[in-house]
């Protein structure tokens, strides 16, 4: 399969990354525009430092977000490495070539 643009399966996974570019942008834009918003009809508040015993109940959102994309990835690289086995497996003890007339 050829990764040429004109090749049908490359050119609607292109459309298909665009449209979610375009998606994620108008969503950021939007929580973005929210949070300023709600800034600046919340009254500010003082920052609680947290007791030492409970600091480690609290998880840093990105490194939740890195572990879950982590783990992700290692799933996509078995499943990935588990396809090309099984077309590996799929072509052993199978000619790949039809065999001469002459024989």
């Amino acid at each position: 399969m050829s990764n040429s643009p004109q090749n049908p399966v490359v050119k609607a996974q292109a459309e298909m990354i665009d449209s979610i570019k375009s998606y994620q942008g108008a969503t950021l834009r939007t929580i973005r525009a929210w949070s300023d918003a709600f800034d600046k009809v919340t009254p500010k508040t003082p920052v609680v430092e947290l007791p030492d015993d409970m600091k480690p109940a609290v998880v840093d959102p990105v490194e939740v977000v890195d572990l879950n994309y982590r783990f992700a990835r290692e799933v996509l690289d078995l499943n990935r490495t588990f396809s090309l086995q099984l077309i590996e497996a799929m072509r052993t003890g199978r000619p790949t070539a039809a065999p001469d007339a002459a024989d």
